[in-house]
């Protein structure tokens, strides 16, 4: 989970990819505008969100950023296209340069009521720009920060020219995947000296100053961390692993033309991640800066003298934004986002950046814990995991991201731990199950992402709960390295413990089905190990995409099956051996997704969910009992009968609709339907299964405050019985929700069976 912006006054806030970019008209005496970007246009209200208007000029472009002209708050510029230089979430985000735009900007004399498009630069392609500053002192002169370089205008983005890139620089840019040319721009409070960074002709990234006069950059980057020792001499290097070192998103610190002139810079990655502060000075008639670590991760080597909280967070301490409050603010402070956490500094605090009153996480806050310690953090709103797979047992949470470990709850989700890794190095966990054997035992599947490293191996940890908080010590029971009992370092789909056998665990591996009868005995070093019981059958060597025991018998086994024969598998114990038979199939098997298995009437009821491929649609299989065939119960098209969205009518949209999650309860079946790729989806639904094999449909999405913002789950889960059962949903990128579930409310519409 990653927050991606921030800013503070009227600029920018990134949310999600549905919505990041805001902006409020704070100077118009005629009342506030609130300006909304999205990855699909612009929205606007002027009665704080009661009703909102759509931009029409810019429908279906990806907003950046939006600027009003403080001067001349009619003035409102938009520029477009999104997209990461962080190799951490880079991978997470691969639709993320499709979302970047011509290059051009958006010019509004009329408070945003109609936009006008105007071309920076009129070669295709798509392009991003990273800022847009207004000269404070001639508010008709624009600059702009882009891919293709830094651009000027004098008559208030009516017309852009290019300025010269700094010496040995890159002219223009090439079509790679994280772009080139300028990484940001920003103008001090003079409008005298503009700094940028720049990406030169072997890829290094560079902050560079200029006057506004001749506009000659002067290179500013001696002092700043470089590649780390033995790589390649110690020169510049751009992102993307091997300790190297990025920067981007400059900006002038000192709001009094008085001040002596300081650049703050965010690191993206390399050997020291942090925020750095450049006090700029003249030497010889050259411009020199000194450079200085002003805020970095209290834990990280070399960095120990920071004193602050980092709430849960145990993430790289990467700066992804950086804003300065207003000068109507009275008192100055700075605000960054780091990996997961917003951070606001006071420069003026005695002993800054050093003593604890410097820095203040103001995304949780903490609960518990003894003298100097915390054990759990409370969320006040701003977190936003990016999570692929939650469990409970009892009053026992924990939610798996894909990037930050696993954070738990143990008192009903109510207040969540910081975050562990099971494993040194992965903060990347495919699969999670808790469950009651003797006392409630946690399993957890790691694996190093692949951006992390070539070392792509999955590492299955387990421990005993004995205390109420996250302090239980952790121990690796399969794969890894050395296989650890019997179990591969494959993939693991699912963790799935017999519900009627204390000590069963069955597992989905890209490579087949593994189980044990004797976990606790695995963990505590007593005997047992890792089976595999798809060896020799019709399944073996497949990818098991989901495996469920099923809910009346122990020894049936349930599994969605990718491969040759590919469909859902059968599995049955007797006379100490597994057999298994295919009771449907599917002729594509990257159509192959979730399962539900639940009982209802005293009948196992099982439900696949199918991607899209080709011509076929997204849909649902049911059985209503293991033995009966089984039918499709609801298809995407039929859910836009439902839930409307204008995204839909982009190209290639509905091709990509698949149901991202399922769970079930009763005669209940909770789906998500979205597109992952692109982060978009219509929500949540509620299907009540008939007898006939028909479905009545509820879109559960809520509605007013309770409405679920980020229309997307990859994880559904029920909890509790009757009047307390409640719907748990993880949500990319903005974290989990929960629903109490009511009185089943009928559409007037019945699903009917294709």
């Amino acid at each position: 989970g990653a927050i991606g912006a921030i800013a503070v006054e009227p600029k920018e806030i990134e949310h999600s990819d549905a919505k990041y970019r805001t902006k409020r008209d704070a100077e118009d005496k005629r009342g506030g505008r609130l300006f909304v970007g999205t990855a699909r246009g612009l929205y606007y209200t002027d009665n704080r969100g009661i009703d909102w208007i759509e931009s029409k000029e810019v429908h279906g472009s990806p907003i950046g950023g939006i600027v009003i002209n403080p001067y001349d708050t009619d003035q409102v510029f938009l520029f477009e296209g999104w997209t990461t230089l962080d190799d951490e979430i880079e991978p997470l985000l691969a639709t993320g340069e499709s979302l970047a735009s011509e290059r051009r900007v958006w010019v509004s004399q009329d408070r945003g009521e109609n936009f006008k498009e105007v071309k920076y630069e009129k070669t295709k392609g798509y392009r991003r720009v990273y800022s847009l500053v207004i000269d404070p002192i001639e508010p008709s002169t624009l600059y702009l920060g882009a891919h293709s370089g830094a651009y000027k205008s004098t008559n208030s983005g009516k017309s852009w020219k290019r300025l010269d890139d700094p010496k040995g620089a890159k002219s223009g840019v090439r079509d790679t995947e994280r772009g080139d040319g300028c990484r940001g721009i920003d103008l001090s409070a003079d409008g005298k000296t503009l700094v940028g960074v720049f990406v030169d002709g072997e890829d290094n990234t560079l902050p560079f100053v200029s006057d506004t006069k001749r506009h000659r950059w002067e290179p500013i980057g001696e002092g700043l961390p470089r590649r780390a020792a033995g790589g390649g001499g110690g020169r510049w290097n751009r992102g993307g692993g091997n300790n190297n070192n990025e920067y981007a998103f400059p900006r002038f610190l000192a709001t009094d033309a008085s001040e002596v002139p300081q650049i703050l810079l965010g690191q993206l990655s390399g050997q020291r991640l942090g925020l750095y502060r450049g006090t700029v000075a003249e030497e010889k008639k050259e411009l020199k800066a000194t450079w200085e670590v002003i805020c970095a991760n209290p834990s990280g080597e070399g960095d120990t003298n920071f004193k602050f909280d980092m709430g849960w967070t145990r993430g790289p301490f990467r700066v992804r934004a950086i804003d300065i409050s207003p000068a109507a603010w009275g008192k100055q402070s700075i605000w960054i986002s780091t990996t997961e956490t917003v951070l606001v500094g006071n420069p003026r605090a005695n002993g800054f950046p050093y003593t604890s009153q410097s820095w203040k996480d103001i995304t949780t806050k903490g609960v518990g814990g003894g003298e100097g310690e915390r054990t759990s953090a409370t969320t006040k709103g701003l977190q936003a995991n990016d999570i692929k797979s939650f469990t409970s047992s009892g009053s026992y949470r924990a939610a798996g991201t894909s990037d930050n470990g696993i954070i738990e709850s143990f008192d009903g989700g109510k207040n969540w731990s910081r975050a562990q890794n099971p494993e040194q190095f992965s903060t990347n966990i495919e699969a999670l199950a808790a469950f009651e054997d003797r006392q409630t035992m946690v399993l957890a599947a790691t694996r190093l992402p692949a951006f992390r490293g070539a070392d792509e191996r999955t590492v299955l940890s387990a421990k005993s709960l004995l205390n109420k908080n996250n302090s239980d010590e952790w121990v690796a029971i399969g794969g890894g390295r050395q296989n650890l009992s019997g179990l591969p370092s494959d993939s693991i789909r699912k963790i799935a413990p017999n519900p009627h056998a204390a000590g069963q665990v069955a597992l989905a591996l890209s490579s087949g089905v593994y189980w044990t009868i004797n976990v606790v005995g695995i963990k505590d070093g007593d005997g047992g190990s890792w089976q595999e019981i798809t060896k020799g059958s019709g399944i073996a060597g497949a990818d098991i995409a989901d495996l469920v025991f099923d809910p009346s018998n122990g020894e049936t086994l349930w599994a969605a099956a990718r491969g040759k024969k590919a469909g859902i598998w059968r599995g049955e114990y007797s006379n100490k051996k597994w057999k298994w038979s295919q009771v449907e199939s599917v002729k594509n098997a990257e159509r192959v997704g979730k399962l539900a298995v639940w009982k209802h009437n005293d009948a196992t009821m099982i439900a696949l969910t199918l991607a899209p491929a080709g011509r076929d649609q997204a849909e649902i299989l049911l059985s209503r009992n293991g033995s009966e065939e089984f039918s499709s119960l609801w298809s995407t098209a039929q859910a836009e009968e439902y839930v409307k969205a204008p995204w839909l009518e982009l190209k290639g949209a509905r091709e990509n609709l698949a149901f991202t999650a399922i769970t079930a309860r009763g005669d209940d079946l909770f789906v998500s339907l979205g597109d992952l790729q692109a982060k978009r989806g219509l929500g949540v639904f509620r299907l009540k299964v008939l007898g006939n094999g028909q479905a009545i449909v509820q879109p559960y999405n809520g509605t007013g405050p309770g409405e679920i913002q980020q229309r997307l789950a990859t994880v559904l889960s029920v909890i509790g019985s009757g009047a307390n059962s409640t719907l748990y949903a993880a949500l990319p990128g903005a974290g989990l929700a929960k629903r109490t579930l009511d009185d089943f409310i009928a559409s007037a519409k019945i699903a009917k069976t294709e």
